[in-house]
């Protein structure tokens, strides 16, 4: 069995992001932000078997986080655009993190 497991984190985020157009359609988008754990836990979870006995871990959670990102975001016309953006990231967990964003943007 697992027990449930508490985990609380309060942080502040500051974030910088930019546009560079390249063409009418085209345009070269960058985006930064750091992050600070202000108050917060370190999680422990704890699970039990019959037979095996039981497991207990404390998660350390980074106090500092960040992530950087950049990539392009074309306009197919003034009220829909398409962006693709792959990042890098250091997550809550102390994990280097990367992967992409796929994002289509549409204006009603």
């Amino acid at each position: 069995s697992f027990e449930k497991i508490n985990y609380t984190d309060t942080a502040l985020a500051l974030g910088v992001e930019g546009r560079l157009p390249l063409t009418h359609k085209l345009s070269l988008l960058a985006s930064a932000e750091v992050e600070q754990q202000l108050t917060g836990d370190n999680p422990t979870y704890t699970v039990s078997m019959p037979f095996v006995g039981g497991f207990s871990k404390t998660a350390k959670i980074t106090k500092t986080r960040g992530r950087v990102q950049t990539g392009l975001s074309y306009n197919i016309n003034p009220a829909l655009s398409v962006s693709f953006m792959p990042y890098y990231e250091r997550t809550a967990f102390g994990y280097n993190g990367w992967g992409t964003s796929l994002q289509l943007k549409g204006t009603f």
